[in-house]
């Protein structure tokens, strides 16, 4: 390891908390975690070590970890994966639980060393019946829904490339259509909305400003509404805004002034966003499947 030093983190395993891929046991796996990541530091003390990425945010297998085992400090980082509306039946607003809020944070805090978490699996696959439009609107809500929480502080795609058929995957069919390109590398939409994503939010701190929002409907009726709004260092803000199931209108205030403002498509083209005065977005219309992703300038 000490000889490729721009490999900065090493993930020790992973999904142990499902046996298709650990027919081992807890206590095996944290064996293997030591080890693993004196190894690790050996070879490269800066480099990170991850725990393996859970299935889930998995509580029993943190504590035991933490606790039991005592390996607490011996990982820099928590991950777990995230496929809610391909495999699981939460969806991307309801993934995050009763689990990760009451136990599995609380466990990096109070029994760990209180590391990040990243989520550094995540994915929709355009299975039949699903749609580049329907993907890309899921990965636009999944770093609104995820970023918003403050534990969380990396997202992982998987996957760039739909796998070509034939080749063996273990699991369901799904596994073939999560890329964000097809098996020929044709960029899927969600290609340039992640692109466009990673653009207005780049590596650096961000705060989420949700509490700050004060939002109206002038026109319409909501049903499922969700507003998240992250500020970065700069001074810019990223608005997220949309409605699962109702149409509708809102003005939406912010408490911190800006400039201008700009409406992005999930394409990744954007336009002056028409009706802003620095601190009121008035008219931003809302329907099923859609998203207004908004870039306030400072």
């Amino acid at each position: 390891m000490s000889v490729h030093s721009n490999i900065v983190s090493y993930e020790i395993y992973n999904e142990v908390n499902d046996s298709t891929w650990w027919d081992g046991s807890i206590a095996q796996y944290n064996q293997v975690l030591q080890r693993g990541a004196a190894a690790v530091r050996l070879g490269n003390p800066q480099a990170q070590v991850i725990l393996s990425g859970f299935v889930f945010p998995d509580y029993d297998w943190l504590s035991a970890t933490c606790e039991d085992f005592g390996n607490g400090s011996t990982f820099d980082v928590a991950p777990f994966h995230a496929y809610p509306e391909t495999w699981e039946d939460s969806t991307v607003e309801t993934y995050l639980d009763d689990q990760y809020y009451d136990y599995y944070v609380p466990e990096l805090e109070r029994r760990c060393s209180g590391q990040a978490v990243w989520v550094n699996e995540l994915g929709f696959a355009t299975t039949k019946g699903k749609t580049e439009q329907q993907q890309s609107y899921w990965w636009a809500r999944a770093f609104a829904t995820f970023l918003a929480d403050s534990k969380i502080q990396q997202l992982g795609v998987y996957q760039v490339r739909d796998v070509p058929p034939g080749q063996g995957v273990i699991g369901s069919d799904a596994n073939y259509h999560l890329g964000i390109t097809t098996v020929h590398r044709k960029p899927k939409l969600a290609y340039y909305t992640l692109g466009m994503l990673v653009g207005l939010l780049p590596p650096g701190e961000i705060t989420t400003a949700d509490g700050e929002l004060d939002v109206h409907v002038t026109s319409g009726k909501e049903v499922e509404p969700y507003f998240h709004l992250l500020r970065r260092k700069d001074g810019h803000q990223i608005l997220f805004v949309y409605d699962k199931g109702g149409r509708a209108a809102f003005s939406i205030g912010v408490s911190s002034q800006g400039s201008s403002a700009f409406f992005y498509s999930l394409d990744g083209t954007r336009k002056k966003f028409p009706s802003f005065d620095g601190t009121t977005l008035r008219n931003v219309q809302l329907v099923p499947g859609e998203i207004s992703i908004i870039e306030i300038v400072p």
